[in-house]
């Protein structure tokens, strides 16, 4: 809401396009995976990290920099760090848990960017 307040009350100039990515920080797949493990032990629940063969046709490492300085600009202030978002969404998640892990297939990728179905492997 607060992203939105800003540019809410920030209006662009006549004919400025302007572009706000609401985001405080980037963490790729394994540094995300790594924090919820963590975020999850804190509160004594059990969490392993598997590797998942990627599905799409990409290059493993490429470049990414998104930016998010015009939200700054305009005084953004976070007010949470991610570790503290994902002990909420944990929180709130525990009480679906047997619905999750009665559907926990649905998390593993089997469709494919080239159109096909198959399963995507555990590496």
């Amino acid at each position: 809401m607060q992203c939105l307040t800003l540019a809410l009350e920030n209006p662009a100039k006549e004919g400025e396009c302007r572009v706000f990515n609401q985001f405080e920080e980037v963490y790729d797949v394994s540094l995300l995976a790594q924090k919820v493990q963590k975020v999850a032990k804190s509160l004594d629940f059990e969490v392993t990290i598997k590797n998942v063969e990627n599905p799409r046709k990409e290059q493993e490492q490429h470049f990414y920099q998104p930016d998010h300085q015009h939200l700054l600009d305009l005084g953004y202030k976070p007010t949470h760090d991610v570790e503290a978002e994902l002990k909420i969404m944990l929180t709130d998640l525990m009480k679906y848990r047997k619905r999750i892990e009665g559907r926990s297939e649905a998390l593993i990728p089997d469709i494919r960017w080239d159109g096909t179905r198959r399963r995507s492997n555990f590496i």
